[in-house]
């Protein structure tokens, strides 16, 4: 919670979206009997890391992980506003291809939307978005 005070400070900060999001849902994601509470694309993960966003000022911010590499994931960071991803090599062609067809106003709406919305379908509504922008999942 002190992100905004590291971030004066720092030169650029980095997400380990892994990391963080496990610690965040005291839950190891290898596990099979806690796994399945384990998503990124929730809204109370979403607004966690739209959180850090709005208070790291104009400190640049990477997003690192296995996240960063899937399609809708990628479009949740992205209409969030990171624009730092960091992904494993397999994953660059694919996410090239999302940031190259997405209009990243309407992007940036939906995710504001659906994180102001009680019972947001976020996954459900990114797979649309990204449907209607061309893009395969």
């Amino acid at each position: 919670w002190s992100v905004g005070e590291i971030a004066q400070k720092a030169d650029f900060l980095s997400i380990g979206t892994n990391d963080l999001m496990q610690f965040f849902f005291a839950a190891d994601r290898g596990s099979a009997k806690v796994n399945d509470r384990y998503d990124i694309l929730s809204k109370p993960a979403l607004s966690f890391l739209k959180y850090i966003k709005e208070n790291s000022y104009d400190t640049p911010i990477s997003i690192c992980g296995e996240h960063a590499g899937r399609t809708l994931e990628s479009l949740a960071l992205i209409g969030l506003g990171f624009d730092i991803l960091s992904m494993p090599p397999t994953s660059l062609g694919v996410i090239k291809e999302v940031i190259l067809q997405i209009d990243y106003a309407q992007l940036r709406e939906l995710m504001l939307h659906l994180l102001n919305q009680e019972q947001a379908k976020i996954r459900e509504e990114l797979s649309k978005f990204a449907q209607k922008s061309g893009i395969t999942i």
